[in-house]
């Protein structure tokens, strides 16, 4: 390696990288820095002006910290809090951005006049020391604008400091405050609360001896009603027994009605009997008809279909068989009719039968209907006979309920005057009752107005204590809270820092190695698919073509067996139309009205 300028002959220097910067600094045994500009040169770090870079990284984290409180803060206080803050950091960004662009300048300066006098060559050597002395008095100027810096930013952090303890003063005397406000809360509520119960358990009471006063009375208002009711039931029975008199209804003529009702009822019945058969026989015949057409048009479905189907040496004859098959058609078309006809002559007959058995019928319910008469005839002298019986008991009755009713009527006069006697002795025991629960009312609330005067008293001092007791108990637990909160706050700020650090470090040395690895693992297996890929297609090619030899050998075998077995089938087919039909010309003898209801 060639070295560019001179120092670098000079002093051996030791590379420090970091990582959150893309420069890259020397530092010599004396302990001086040197930088690497974004131009590839080297230039010398002023102790000054490595401060000033410190000082911007306290700045940063100064200002990344005082956002993270206020951000915290702002769910407590006001508004108004959080906008003097928001004014205070935007004052210090701006401060921190013309400072760093004014050091950006002078660096920019410095580099580009080192730049032009190190590209002179090696001729320039001895000019390039009294240049840099040039170059030194310059840079004492500029530190003393780098102090002015300094001081400006003192003002900024003093600025900071105010408006941050202002702001926790506000804070502070805001949630004392709502503390106070809170307590006053407390004690209303709780006064309310006693007065609510005390007043609930006062209502209470009353309302209870209200009901016993009620009830009392509704019982003595329920057994003077019970009284008069009676009363008055007595005085209407007398009333009836005077007014009412024997009063017997004969009921007669109601068997005749009865008969006549049910004979007309029986008659439209038959009638409507009758009409239901004939309807009944007339879509039977309906049915038969139609189911005949059916099977008939099945039929010639059937044979028209195998005659496309058959080879056209067989057509021929089975034209033949059509025209004997038409022939067998008008056959079985007369012999219908002639069924028909028969069928008719059935049903008058079974008329006649049917109108013979009616007027047979019909003796033997007139026959019934005469022995009924002469039945109801007998009942009702029986029945003439047991009312004059009854009309006696009747009078026997009436004297002895008479008696009865005078022996009621002395028990009853006996009876109400001793619920005189027992009335007035009964509202003469209310009066004591009353007075003496009225007594013992006054004492027991005279009793309990002592009771609850001294536990008013208990009760204050003992809420008094308790408030006192919360108070402090708050106070403390706040306190403690905030100092916990703190501490945490701290101490997760450190290792998150150091953790932030490890976890750059690792990743920038493991991102290089995970991708070269993985660059090595894609090209290995992409070769292998692309291999396996074109085996497979291989493979693929082979079978298609042996199955499209064994698709063609099965095919032409299929194809010549069946062309082979085609006149056997013909000749079944022929046999088995023979004997269905042997064996319907054998059934029609047995049954002629038969009708196949399958036709294969």
């Amino acid at each position: 390696m060639t070295n560019k300028y001179p120092f670098d002959k000079q002093y051996e220097a030791v590379l420090i990288k970091n990582n959150s910067d893309s420069k890259s600094r020397i530092k010599h045994s004396n302990g001086t820095h040197m930088e690497k500009n974004n131009l590839g040169l080297y230039q010398p770090i002023h102790p000054e002006q490595r401060e000033t870079e410190t000082y911007k990284m306290q700045i940063q984290n100064s200002s990344s910290l005082y956002d993270h409180k206020i951000v915290s803060s702002s769910h407590n206080d006001n508004s108004r809090i959080s906008d003097d803050l928001d004014d205070v950091c935007i004052k210090h960004k701006e401060q921190y951005s013309q400072v760093h662009k004014h050091e950006e300048t002078i660096d920019n300066t410095f580099v580009y006049e080192i730049d032009l006098k190190y590209n002179q060559g090696n001729e320039q050597d001895k000019n390039w020391m009294e240049e840099a002395k040039s170059i030194l008095i310059k840079m004492g100027e500029n530190i003393k604008i780098i102090n002015d810096v300094d001081k400006r930013n003192s003002d900024i952090e003093k600025e900071r400091l105010a408006s941050w303890s202002l702001a926790k003063w506000k804070c502070f005397t805001e949630n004392n405050k709502n503390k106070r406000h809170k307590l006053e809360k407390m004690k209303v509520h709780r006064e309310q609360n006693l007065m609510r119960r005390y007043f609930y358990e006062w209502k209470q009471k009353t309302n209870i001896i209200i009901k016993e006063k009620n009830e009392r009375a509704e019982k003595i208002d329920m057994f003077l009603d019970v009284l008069r009711s009676r009363q008055e039931e007595l005085k209407e029975n007398l009333e009836k027994k005077r007014k009412t008199k024997p009063a017997y209804d004969l009921q007669r003529n109601e068997f005749k009605n009865r008969l006549n009702i049910q004979k007309d009822i029986i008659k439209s019945q038959k009638q409507k009997l009758a009409e239901a058969e004939e309807e009944i026989q007339k879509m039977k015949i309906r049915q038969i008809l139609e189911q005949n057409k059916i099977s008939r048009n099945v039929v010639e479905e059937n044979v028209r279909e195998t005659i496309q189907n058959i080879d056209p040496k067989l057509k021929v004859a089975a034209n033949q068989i059509i025209k004997f098959k038409n022939d067998e058609k008008r056959e079985s078309h007369e012999k219908a009719k002639k069924l028909v006809e028969s069928m008719e002559q059935r049903a008058k007959e079974r008329k006649l039968k049917w109108q013979e058995i009616q007027e047979r019928k019909k003796q033997k319910a007139e026959a019934k209907v005469k022995l009924l008469e002469e039945q109801e005839a007998a009942r009702l002298q029986e029945e003439e006979e047991k009312k004059k019986k009854r009309i006696i008991e009747l009078k026997e009755k009436r004297r002895v309920e008479q008696e009865n009713a005078r022996k009621k009527e002395n028990e009853r006069r006996r009876l109400n005057s001793l619920s005189v006697i027992a009335e007035n002795f009964h509202k003469k025991k209310l009066k004591q009752r009353a007075l003496r629960g009225f007594r013992e009312n006054l004492e027991s609330c005279l009793i309990k107005m002592e009771l609850a005067d001294k536990f008013y008293i208990y009760q204050l001092k003992r809420k008094c204590f308790m408030a006192w007791k919360f108070y402090t108990e708050e106070i403390t637990a706040e306190k403690e809270h905030l100092a916990a909160h703190f501490y945490n706050y701290i101490l997760k700020r450190k290792v998150f820092d150091t953790f932030k650090e490890i976890y750059n470090t690792r990743i920038l040395n493991l991102q290089v190695a995970i991708d070269f690895r993985d660059l090595k693992i894609q090209e290995k297996y992409f070769s292998k698919w692309k291999a396996f890929c074109r085996w497979q297609r291989r493979i693929v090619q082979h079978q298609m073509k042996e199955a499209d030899k064994y698709y063609c050998r099965r095919l032409l075998r299929h194809c010549f067996l069946r062309w082979r077995e085609l006149p056997q089938i013909a000749f079944y087919e022929r046999e088995k139309d023979k004997r269905i039909r042997e064996w319907r010309d054998k059934v029609k003898e047995v049954l002629p009205d038969f009708v196949p209801f399958e036709v294969e």
